[in-house]
């Protein structure tokens, strides 16, 4: 079972999207930018958009390069394309609700 749920998009077909720690790794490896210092989803560059999709991709299709998922994205579905990128940022970095106790605890 996922630790996220993955967030569904219509590209060439529907697809899920999972924002993993193989992903963000996938990411930075191709662009130098870490996830873990900030996403901006307003920021990103064309590039940056690409990566970041066919980094989220991979866990479901192993075959996707950068070309293949760059043909996937046009002008009529690049808002689309963002905002279920920062739903899936979403799902992986979920903003703490109050009373929840600290995921990250600081040792003793």
């Amino acid at each position: 079972m996922p630790v996220t749920q993955p967030v569904k998009i219509m590209l060439d077909k529907e697809r899920t999207l999972r924002l993993t720690l193989n992903a963000m790794i996938r990411f930075q490896e191709v662009t130098g930018k870490d996830l873990l210092k900030g996403f901006d989803p307003e920021n990103m560059s064309l590039d940056d958009v690409r990566a970041l999709l066919w980094a989220c991709m991979l866990h479901e299709d192993k075959s996707l390069n950068l070309e293949k998922v760059g043909d996937m994205i046009d002008l009529s579905n690049l808002k689309t394309v963002i905002e279920s990128i920062s739903g899936a940022a979403g799902m992986a970095f979920p903003e703490p609700k109050e009373g929840d106790p600290d995921p990250n605890p600081q040792s003793p």
